[in-house]
């Protein structure tokens, strides 16, 4: 007899349209790893709002980790540390630099100001430069403010590879009450046979970039569905098509179709997939008792993730429109940095000149040398600690 009265009921894959507010009621909240270690890069305030939104009595006892994604948050943990510890030195080397080309601009100006006094009798030299210590010295002070607030962040965010607060509350969150059990090296060498059939037909997860963890934690959350018989929501920023159906613009629909009709196949339950913008804003709805603050659903909308050492600092935002601007961390891209940097300086050189239309330009100082200079320190220091970590 057939278990379906229509095809629509046989391919929920391909008409997916589940009751939502019955799916939020009973499903499990699994979160994939890249989740956990976003909270390492997000603003501190964002992270413990999040981490609140977590501990909450009605959602830690719903929430659970496939075994693999714990195990691969142990392994990549200090090396996201690490890596924003990078992205403050380079940062702090590249204004450090920045300052003193600065400085040494300024010394020109202030020479060309004295030539100018003495060969010419009746030009208002006074009135030509007379905001011109003001303007670079306030930019100069601008940049040494952001340096310095950099150099705190970096002196409290060290403490994370001894004193990991973000890892300790995990820990606190996750144990073995959810947190699924680990495969068998013969279940694992089953897996992975069947990742290259998965791969070599395309179907989802992991055949993208052939990554079997992400097949091993796939397998863990249908096994939970087995277990507790029970709906599950999947929450990563995962954004590959052998997770996420896709229009041709890249707009995801939901995830893919495959998985859920897998997903119902083999449970006989609900699969739904979320990134964090989007779970966090209907967590909000669901815990009515706790407030999400806007600006973290902010932060992890615009979240960039850091990427080394091609060209990425960390930089504020508001540096692109305003020199003194509050600190935060979100990352930019050096060519645009470089670019929005340059048209600040010529702005600047503007102002200063406007007084008298004297020819003088004064060309930005070359930031590209500085991006080299890091990079090519950055793979130093990267591939000394390699050969520290090897020795031991």
């Amino acid at each position: 007899m057939l278990g379906f009265d229509t095809m629509r009921e046989l391919f929920p894959g391909f008409n997916h349209d589940p009751d939502y507010e019955k799916l939020w009621k009973e499903c499990y909240f699994v979160l994939d790893t890249n989740v956990l270690l976003r909270l390492y890069e997000y603003p501190e305030s964002t992270t413990d709002n999040i981490l609140d939104f977590l501990e909450h009595e009605k959602i830690r006892e719903r929430i659970w980790l496939p075994h693999q994604v714990a195990l691969e948050y142990q392994k990549n943990r200090l090396k996201v540390i690490w890596k924003q510890e990078n992205f403050y030195t380079v940062m702090i080397n590249f204004l450090n630099e920045f300052i003193n080309d600065i400085s040494n601009l300024k010394k020109k100006f202030d020479k060309r100001s004295e030539i100018l006094q003495s060969e010419h009798r009746y030009l208002n030299v006074s009135e030509l430069f007379g905001n011109i210590d003001k303007e670079i010295d306030g930019f100069l002070a601008s940049l040494k403010k952001l340096r310095n607030d950099i150099q705190t962040n970096k002196n409290r965010d060290l403490k994370l590879s001894d004193d990991d607060v973000i890892g300790g509350r995990l820990n606190e969150l996750f144990g073995k009450h959810n947190i699924g059990e680990s495969y068998s090296k013969y279940r694992l060498s089953k897996i992975f046979d069947e990742s290259k059939f998965r791969y070599q037909n395309e179907i989802p997860p992991a055949y993208r970039d052939k990554k079997d963890g992400d097949l091993i934690i796939w397998f863990q959350i249908i096994d939970l569905a087995k277990k507790k018989k029970k709906p599950v929501i999947f929450v990563t920023d995962d954004i590959k098509e052998d997770w996420w159906f896709k229009k041709d613009n890249g707009d995801l629909l939901g995830p893919h179709p495959l998985l859920i009709q897998e997903f119902f196949d083999e449970t006989k339950q609900i699969f739904h997939m979320y990134r964090p913008k989007i779970f966090l804003k209907y967590l909000e709805q669901y815990i009515e008792d706790l407030e999400m603050d806007p600006k973290t659903i902010r932060d992890v909308s615009t979240f960039k993730p850091t990427i080394m050492p091609i060209n990425q600092f960390i930089m504020p935002d508001e540096l692109l429109q305003k020199i003194n601007s509050p600190l935060i961390v979100p990352t930019v891209d050096m060519t645009s940095v470089t670019a929005e940097m340059n048209r600040q300086w010529q702005e600047l050189m503007g102002k200063i000149f406007a007084v008298n239309s004297i020819p003088f330009h004064v060309d930005m100082p070359d930031l590209s040398r500085i991006n080299k200079l890091e990079t090519m320190n950055y793979r130093q220091n990267s591939e000394k600690k390699e050969d520290d970590q090897k020795e031991e």
